[in-house]
């Protein structure tokens, strides 16, 4: 008996290491997320070492993701969310005022690229990003602005986002393909593939 033959654009680009490592760090960045949102902590070092493990899971996702994908824009985004929460790390005497501008840029830059590299797929998966990569961009913003941050502020608008983040790589882990990798040459579109433009 043979094993059925998967047509090559339903077939996952993903290793199965790979899918369950996106999985198991979507559902991380997920429960992370809830964390902060649900019981935001008093201390500024509690969040300091949450936060920076929120964004080094972020940067590894996105990653795994371009090990995928070849994009470009989530290359970059990954490496940035790796050196933000490498930064926040390492950071001596890191202030409340100083996370929230971390966190706020990485926000805004990860929901720039998040918006750009989106633009390719189907129409489904550009409204998806495009909406993922604007709610960034939002908290962002609102983390740079929010008169008289607190704890509280970046705990809360930095667990939304890795709630909604780590939601939509679960989803990718499951459906099995990275956004920018849906449209294989000679699918029933006729569209070309353009690996590594985004």
């Amino acid at each position: 008996m043979t094993a059925p033959v998967v047509p090559p654009s339903e077939a996952s680009p993903y290793r199965p290491s790979a899918r369950w490592g996106l999985l198991a760090l979507g559902v991380a960045c997920v429960l992370l997320g809830a964390v902060l949102t649900l019981r935001p902590f008093a201390s500024l070092a509690v969040l300091v070492v949450l936060v920076s493990l929120g964004l080094l899971l972020t940067g590894a996702a996105e990653l795994v993701e371009t090990r995928a994908s070849g994009s470009r824009w989530s290359l970059v985004a990954g490496l940035a969310w790796v050196a933000a929460g490498v930064a926040v790390l390492v950071w001596p005497g890191v202030t409340v005022g100083v996370l929230a501008l971390v966190v706020g840029l990485a926000l805004v830059v990860g929901g720039v690229m998040r918006i750009v590299g989106g633009l390719r797929g189907t129409r489904d998966e550009r409204v998806a990003s495009v909406l993922a990569g604007a709610a960034s961009v939002v908290l962002g913003i609102l983390a740079l602005s929010w008169p008289d941050v607190t704890v509280f502020v970046v705990a809360v608008v930095f667990g939304i986002r890795m709630v909604l983040f780590g939601l939509t790589q679960v989803l990718t882990a499951i459906r099995g393909q990275p956004r920018s990798l849906r449209d294989e040459p000679g699918d029933s579109a006729g569209r070309p593939r353009w690996r590594g433009c985004c």
